[in-house]
């Protein structure tokens, strides 16, 4: 099987991706379950954009998550279990106040794109975040990023930008 193309896609029921098959989708995956128990399997393939705006909806994360450099999570509802999975991705949103979780586990978020704001939780209201163990990564991100934390308790944050003397702003 293949997935190509740039369209929108809407998903409410779990996501698989077959271990053989070709993926070149690039466009953005909108996950719009009501109810909780749903899963991610992407064996291995690269994604463009993910949001998850179900009211109710929860998703755990079955594999590694990879996105594209340019590629977002941008969380609105519902509950996201990243199941102690390693997630590659260069921007984390989530600045509405609408009641949504974000389930860490001791995974690493590697952050990859050169966004200016890789994290970016500017409205915390009804945000539960349960940070586990994990350690939220800046490996190859824009010169002078910033992490506007919202205010929430993390783990681990680990700022790898090489011999990088521009400012890292931590704000919230």
């Amino acid at each position: 099987g293949t997935l190509t193309g740039t369209g929108a896609l809407q998903v409410s029921s779990s996501l698989t991706l077959a271990a053989g098959m070709t993926c070149t989708y690039t466009g953005t995956i909108t996950f719009i379950a009501t109810t909780t128990g749903k899963t991610i399997t992407t064996n291995g393939k690269t994604l463009g954009n993910l949001a998850f705006t179900g009211v109710g909806g929860g998703w755990t994360l079955q594999d590694n998550l990879q996105l594209g450099s340019t590629s977002s999570i941008n969380q609105t509802r519902g509950t996201l279990d990243t199941n102690s999975k390693d997630v590659s991705l260069s921007t984390y949103i989530s600045n509405v106040s609408t009641a949504r979780t974000l389930t860490l586990g001791s995974s690493t978020l590697s952050f990859i794109g050169t966004t200016a704001t890789p994290w970016n939780i500017s409205d915390p209201t009804n945000l539960t975040l349960n940070p586990g163990t994990s350690t939220i990564k800046f490996t190859n991100v824009f010169a002078q990023p910033t992490f506007v934390g919202g205010g929430l308790t993390y783990y681990n944050f680990w700022s790898a930008r090489g011999a990088s003397t521009e400012p890292l702003t931590i704000s919230g």
